[in-house]
């Protein structure tokens, strides 16, 4: 596996120009020979071979610039001696050189010192990274930055399901996509489509969602019913992960994904559906060189709590228990965040919050429903987990989506980059739910397209009601009411 970032070493030569005068007498013409001897390195100084580098050079001239691109690929020893001879139109001291990589696992992320008026000899400072999601931020930064805050996650007794699912093996069984249009209740199976997959000889990397033909369908992933509240075997349970960055602050996500919401035994009515993506999000500021976490949002039903870090707990490492060193309140000591799920909804809590209470009035005579998520806070000797066995990147998708047309239907798509989760473009919703004509409760799209997740977004608000928390969550409830209301120790 290559490292995961490396440096780069430049150092150009400009050698005497030819000088040719101008008509006119508008000063002189010429070329000027530029090269550049380009060396790149893994940490520790090892040679990085195969790595493809471009370079643009640029001469000013008075009466007009140059500008020649060339390319090369670094040897065995990890360097390449790239050389171009640039003309220009009207003397005038100057130059600039930009260097780039093109391999697809890095980018270049900045530079310095390019220019120069009075030298023939620079030295450029570039920053290459290993960037494979193609985000513009160092994959080892990303990493570092998900080691350094990798949460516990309580699990309460009453739970359905005992661990974290993994995503691919849910997804290798399942067989069909189910059409579903909203407006008539009409379903209907292609069996013949890969679950995720259009085939599309133009860009293997294209993945079906909405299909638009006669009428508007929406794509569901159908899920076997077997693997319902089914999670991984030990050694293949993920935690998943995503970084983006926004100013001067990394905002870092942990997404957890369960195969089933069920709340029927909660209700009065059938509340549940397959799959089920939740997460945490921390705002975190670099302070020269160390990542300290800003506040935090605990995501609660299309929208959740904001707490400061002081406000949160924290531990010295992650492993699954309630630990001595368990507090309140961060420090450089205790960098591990501990997260409380709520029992079947899988909602995220801080100790003691108090929880989501729904009461929905339904339509057409069918009644009172009410929902209540159910914690387990303190420890009683019956305590339980949801562990996890290896941190996973989710990565990232292009911001534009595309049509092509498949077996008489449009099917618009996004496209991952890099080596992203290759179902994290689909746009359709991961798994069956129930839906009886009045209501319904959504299975949950992937984490990068909505439902109200925050993939590329922060909301803070520290108002009593939480960020998104202030009226009804679901369109297709006709009215309801949220509350927050202390825990209630049920199967605690």
């Amino acid at each position: 596996m290559k490292s995961l970032f490396l440096y780069i070493t430049i150092i150009i030569l400009f050698l005497t120009p030819v000088l040719i005068a101008a008509p006119g007498g508008g000063g002189y013409n010429g070329y000027r020979h530029l090269s550049a001897l380009v060396t790149v390195e893994y940490p520790g100084g090892s040679p990085a071979a195969g790595v493809d580098v471009k370079m643009i050079a640029t001469m000013y001239g008075s009466e007009g610039n140059g500008t020649e691109i060339v390319y090369g690929t670094t040897s065995s020893g990890g360097w390449v001696n790239l050389a171009a001879d640039v003309y220009y139109e009207g003397w005038e001291e100057g130059h600039f050189i930009s260097v780039s990589v093109s391999d697809e696992d890095y980018s270049v992320l900045s530079s310095s010192n390019t220019s120069s008026s009075v030298s023939y000899t620079i030295y450029p400072d570039f920053e290459v990274v290993f960037d494979q999601d193609k985000d513009s931020i160092d994959d080892n930064i990303e990493l570092q930055i998900a080691e350094k805050f990798k949460p516990v996650l309580h699990r309460h007794a009453n739970d359905n399901q005992p661990d974290l699912a993994n995503c691919d093996q849910i997804l290798e069984n399942s067989s069909t996509l189910k059409g579903y249009n909203l407006d008539s209740g009409f379903q209907f199976y292609k069996s013949d489509i890969w679950p995720i997959h259009v085939s599309d000889s133009n860009n293997p990397s294209h993945f079906c969602s909405f299909g638009f033909g006669t009428q508007t369908v929406e794509w569901i992933i159908d899920f076997d019913n077997s693997v319902r509240n089914i999670g991984a075997d030990i050694g293949n349970r993920p935690l998943y992960y995503h970084v983006y960055k926004n100013g001067d602050y990394y905002y870092l996500q942990y997404w957890y994904f369960f195969t089933f919401n069920d709340l029927t035994d909660d209700t009065e009515h059938q509340t549940w559906h397959e799959g089920d993506w939740e997460h945490v999000s921390i705002k975190i500021e670099n302070d020269n060189g160390t990542y300290i976490p800003c506040c935090i949002n605990f995501y609660q039903h299309e929208g959740g709590h904001t707490h400061y870090p002081d406000s949160c707990w924290w531990s010295s490492n992650n492993n699954p228990a309630y630990h001595i060193s368990l507090q309140q309140g961060y420090d450089e000591n205790h960098t591990h965040l501990h997260i409380w799920i709520a029992s079947n909804s899988h909602a995220s809590y801080n100790r003691y919050d108090p929880v989501y209470d729904f009461t929905l009035s339904l339509s057409l005579g069918i009644g009172e429903d009410h929902i209540r998520d159910n914690c387990d806070y303190d420890p009683s000797g019956w305590d339980f987990y949801f562990v996890y066995d290896y941190l996973e990147k989710l990565g990232e998708i292009s911001g534009e989506y595309n049509c092509v047309r498949h077996n008489q239907a449009y099917l618009y798509h996004y496209d991952y980059l890099g080596n992203s989760k290759v179902w994290l473009a689909y746009r359709g919703r991961m798994g069956e739910y129930w839906y009886n004509y009045v209501t319904s409760t959504p299975s949950p799209h992937p984490p990068s397209i909505g439902d109200g997740h925050e993939y590329y977004s922060h909301s803070i608000d520290f108002s009593a009601s939480g960020f998104g928390n202030d009226g009804i969550g679901d369109t297709f409830f006709s009215e309801g009411t949220v509350s927050w209301e202390p825990d209630l120790p049920i199967n605690d």
